[in-house]
């Protein structure tokens, strides 16, 4: 009799990812994200910010969108970002390569720590959509869903 295995298929989830490479980067600064997965017809999306997506569905040959991502702000124009701020090791390469009003400004901004928006991949929007046949999934930052509606 032959015994056939089950062929072994990873679960991957958006927001593990997001925060295995938020754990990695080491530059200072802040991004926006969107990670999405498609397994066979389900859609698994880890989004923080104002980057984002949309689902657009066909009925009777007439567009509608039944999915979309809600924006994530803490106030007007400052959206979730993940954040990486500068350490004082950052701040010592910045004194010996002469550039003192960079490293002034960046330490005004961490004495100010807490008026400084700080997000982690804990704060994305976790999404998982059922898609459809013919279903359109345009994802894109910012920049575009700012400027298109």
């Amino acid at each position: 009799m032959k015994v056939q295995s089950k062929r072994y298929e990873p679960v991957l989830f958006p927001t593990y990812i997001l925060q295995q490479a938020f754990n990695k980067v080491n530059a200072v600064g802040s991004a926006t994200a969107l990670v999405a997965i498609l397994n066979k017809n389900e859609l698994s999306i880890a989004n923080i910010g104002d980057s984002g997506f949309l689902v657009i569905r066909f009925k009777n040959g007439e567009p509608f969108c039944p999915h979309k991502s809600k924006e994530q702000q803490h106030a007007f124009n400052i959206p979730y970002q993940l954040s990486q701020l500068p350490t004082q090791a950052d701040l010592e390469i910045l004194r010996r390569k002469g550039k003192l009003t960079e490293m002034s400004k960046l330490k005004q901004v961490l004495k100010k720590k807490n008026n400084v928006c700080q997000d982690s991949p804990e704060n994305a929007d976790d999404y998982n959509i059922e898609l459809k046949e013919g279903d359109i999934v345009v994802s894109a930052t910012d920049g575009v869903f700012d400027n298109l509606f």
